[in-house]
């Protein structure tokens, strides 16, 4: 959920793109809307801030360490928190729209403005977690030198705030930071262009409005792609990656590339700040992927379990989940276009919350599914298979101390995923139905942006014939 919420404030930036639907700014004045802008994104930090101070007193009064369970989660709540109200005020009170009112619409220093208090409270929650994560890591090293080992080296706090704002914010947001950039920058640069060689083949004028040529649309076009291919390059700089280039886990990922005839990933191990077993591949073209694979989870799985979770991400790319999760945010929002005829509006983004949500769980499933289906292409029975997939979970959930029963927006709960997995060998139909599910929501997604476009299509024609 964590890295979905800089999508949403993207969205919510999108939908004031032109005119955008009426906000509440309108009503009550641009200095009460940026007031009460400012208040409803800091707000929740802050009172993360003070529950942290008031738990690091019980913990030194008390010793008990399930208050450092109750600060992480009040923690990755007010995160959320600050994200969604940054989108909620960029959408809705028009926070937006209150900075553009007072320095222009400048190409990308009103969107980083608008992010601002976002970074501030990101920034506050990062220095608050900073006390326990200094104990941790005190902790840590006390251990490691009574057991001979080699002392990690303590982040100071600057350092520490600077990695959080990478991992929360720039990690997502960047990238479409500078997509929405070349759009505007594209738009400008066009424009001056035709003014200084009119007959440019780059604007046409249409009415009293100008439009791109289609000349000028594939120019945007070819650079919309090209940022999209450096988008895994640019995400493994910003988080704290280093190349993996040989090991068990490279050849892992090979021979599970090979039996689903994908390109081989480059992988990189990834050290997060948090210090969660995780994996993920980014990138939606092929030649462009990156897969991270954080150095907890490869120091706490052995195989056939680090297979199991590598076979899960190779899933994603095998089926292409992740251009079908971006179909599914476009087709979702030009759906709502048509049915209540506003942009990126109130309903417009909770529908994309929604429909991304469901979408990502279906995937999930499939990944989880294909993971099966790689170890058993590579010797084990579909017995043994399923078995390895559940122990997989159960490690991630152990590593990551989190309970099995813990629901997740974009994966579901643990729990649910492998009662899925354990009544595979049982019921053969069980991967039917998951494969079926998944091609139903492909299947939904594509009629949506057919019809969608067919419906444009039809409204320009008649407005052009008007």
């Amino acid at each position: 959920m964590m890295m979905f919420i800089p999508i949403l404030v993207l969205i919510a930036i999108m939908s004031r793109i032109g005119q955008g639907s009426p906000v509440l700014s309108e009503r009550i004045g641009n200095t009460n809307a940026a007031l009460l802008s400012l208040a409803l994104v800091i707000t929740p930090s802050i009172l993360a801030s003070a529950l942290t101070a008031l738990w690091v007193r019980a913990l030194d009064r008390t010793g008990c360490w399930n208050i450092i369970s109750r600060i992480s989660r009040a923690h990755r709540l007010s995160q959320t928190a600050c994200g969604i109200a940054t989108a909620a005020a960029i959408s809705w009170i028009g926070w937006l729209d209150v900075i553009r009112a007072s320095i222009g619409d400048w190409i990308l220093l009103d969107e980083i403005l608008a992010a601002a208090p976002w970074a501030l409270a990101t920034a506050i929650l990062a220095s608050t977690s900073y006390i326990i994560d200094r104990r941790l890591r005190l902790a840590a090293t006390i251990r490691e030198l009574d057991s001979g080992q080699s002392v990690s080296r303590l982040v100071g706090l600057c350092p520490w705030i600077v990695i959080r704002l990478r991992e929360v914010m720039l990690c997502s947001f960047l990238p479409g930071l500078l997509f929405l950039g070349w759009l505007e920058g594209a738009g400008a640069a066009m424009l001056a262009i035709d003014q200084l060689w009119p007959g440019s083949m780059l604007l046409s004028s249409q009415a009293d409005a100008p439009s791109l040529t289609p000349l000028a649309e594939g120019i945007v076009v070819a650079g919309a792609i090209s940022l999209a291919a450096a988008a895994p390059v640019l995400l493994a700089r910003i988080l704290p990656t280093v190349p993996l280039r040989s090991g068990r886990p490279v050849e892992l990922m090979r021979e599970i590339c090979r039996i689903h005839r994908v390109r081989p990933i480059p992988l990189r191990l990834w050290r997060p700040s948090a210090g969660q077993a995780n994996a993920m591949v980014m990138g939606m073209i092929p030649g462009s992927r990156a897969m991270l694979v954080s150095e907890r989870l490869i120091e706490g799985m052995q195989e056939p379990l680090l297979g199991a979770v590598i076979g899960h991400e190779i899933g994603h790319v095998r089926r292409r989940h992740i251009p079908w999760l971006a179909a599914a945010v476009l087709a979702t929002s030009m759906c709502m276009q048509w049915i209540i005829g506003e942009g990126i509006g109130a309903f417009t983004f909770m529908a994309i919350v929604a429909v991304v949500g469901l979408t990502s769980r279906r995937f999930e499933a499939q990944a989880d599914l294909l993971a099966v289906e790689s170890l058993e292409r590579m010797g084990l029975t579909r017995d043994a298979a399923c078995a390895a997939m559940i122990a997989a979970l159960h490690r991630v959930a152990e590593l990551n101390g989190i309970s099995p029963s813990r629901r997740d927006f974009l994966h579901g709960s643990i729990e649910a995923r492998i009662t899925r997995l354990a009544s595979i060998p049982r019921d053969p139909d069980v991967a039917l139905r998951i494969h079926r599910k998944a091609a139903w929501i492909r299947a939904a997604i594509a009629a949506a942006l057919i019809a969608s476009a067919a419906l444009w299509v039809f409204a320009t024609h008649i407005q052009g014939d008007g």
